[in-house]
């Protein structure tokens, strides 16, 4: 592998690994599950939560970038197809640690 290969490889499971970070969080939060019930700007959301609200704002725009939620014109965030893809798949990973230590 040449190192344009190796770096070009880092790149890619880096945001692999950032954007799991950024879906596995929102999930563990609920933030993923509010939204799947009621779209909710960032203030809204991180009173739910019990989060901040301007690192819930930065969380959200993390997951903006990445497709799993949108905008509205009012300011309301809401899961696209992915974010209620990402809701339901992600709490099955989120136990993998267990499953590889327990095997169930």
């Amino acid at each position: 592998m040449t190192t344009a290969e190796l770096t070009s490889r880092q790149h890619e499971l880096s945001h692999a690994l950032e954007s799991a970070a950024v879906i596995n969080t929102a999930r563990r939060l609920g933030i993923l599950e509010h939204l799947d019930h009621t779209p909710a700007d960032a203030h809204q959301l991180a009173r739910r939560c019990g989060t901040d609200p301007e690192l819930t704002r930065l969380l959200l725009q993390a997951l903006l970038a990445l497709g799993v939620v949108q905008l509205d014109q009012h300011g309301h965030y809401h899961l696209t197809g992915e974010g209620q893809w990402c809701a339901v798949l992600g709490g099955g990973w989120s136990r993998l640690d267990d499953v590889v230590t327990t095997g169930h």
